[in-house]
């Protein structure tokens, strides 16, 4: 059987921080992945601090196999994902993005994915730990109510498998943008490539959830660092942003999205889709919420 290494690549996709990618690879590189694709769309001021990072790691290490593949400016995180997974041949993909640091044991989740309980299982999301905040795992459950993209926890369906001392936790619709993923799922669906910016992995988890038999699973014994390194003075990005919501509520035929995005995470896990229906009626201002998502997330 071949080892974990070999049926993995990396993929990163890196947009204006070649530090950032730099210190991905080096965590990327120490997990023990030996296949990496980097891809960058982020303009020519930083193309070639992006390739030197990359030349670096050629000329250090002899068993890597690292390639940089470049995109027009802007060309967006869904297009830029989609040919990633058209280069990567191997049974499987670590999908990161550029400001993502990765702990050394995070191929272990292969362990996972090769027992034939989960065949049916596409992906295992991993959450993240930022500077000044509190961990994030960011999974949960999706449902399509009263014309709002519901996200909530459902957790009369959730089970735990311990596999090699980690914990999983299964099924969950929405998963971390960090993930070990079957190569196999991208035969299945593609990223939508109108979202230049933000939603598509929304929207690509809503469709995996209706279109495909794929399964979604967390770890919550494996965290990765999240840099989350800001632009400055991209006004570009920032109207990509509001526009990929607008596309996201235009295409599902949707009001908005609830609960917004900071109050995801403190959701209690004993709250149903009652409850949040609850909410809908009596305790919150929907249209407030609804310019919120379009505007500010």
């Amino acid at each position: 059987m071949d080892t974990k290494h070999e049926l993995i690549t990396a993929s990163i996709k890196a947009y204006k921080r070649p530090n950032a990618v730099k210190k991905c690879i080096e965590s990327v590189v120490s997990a023990g992945i030996r296949n990496i694709f980097i891809g960058y769309d982020g303009g020519d001021m930083y193309l070639d601090a992006h390739k030197e990072v990359v030349e670096s790691f050629q000329e250090k290490y002899s068993d890597i196999d690292i390639n940089l593949l470049c995109f027009e400016f802007n060309y967006g995180i869904s297009a830029v994902r989609n040919r990633l997974a058209e280069a990567i041949d191997t049974k499987y993909i670590l999908q990161l993005d550029d400001d993502n640091y990765v702990p050394s044991n995070v191929l272990d989740i292969i362990d996972f994915l090769e027992l034939d309980d989960f065949s049916n299982f596409g992906a295992v999301g991993f959450g993240w730990i930022g500077k000044g905040s509190s961990p994030d795992l960011n999974a949960y459950d999706l449902d399509i109510k009263d014309g709002y993209c519901v996200r909530y926890f459902n957790l009369e369906n959730k089970m735990n498998r311990v596999v090699n001392n980690l914990v999983f936790t299964y099924p969950f619709d929405f998963i971390p943008n960090q993930a070990i993923y079957r190569t196999a799922v991208f035969s299945d669906i593609k990223w939508d490539e109108n979202f230049k910016i933000n939603r598509e992995h929304l929207d690509f988890m809503l469709r995996l959830k209706l279109n495909t038999n794929w399964k979604l699973a967390v770890t919550p014994s494996i965290w990765c660092i999240h840099d989350k390194i800001q632009y400055t003075g991209d006004e570009i990005r920032r109207r990509e942003y509001r526009k990929s919501v607008r596309y996201f509520l235009k295409k599902w035929n949707l009001r908005g999205i609830y609960p917004p995005s900071y109050l995801v995470k403190y959701i209690s896990g004993r709250r149903t889709l009652l409850d949040l229906e609850y909410g809908f009626k009596y305790k919150y201002n929907l249209k407030k919420l609804m310019e919120r998502d379009i505007y500010k997330q």
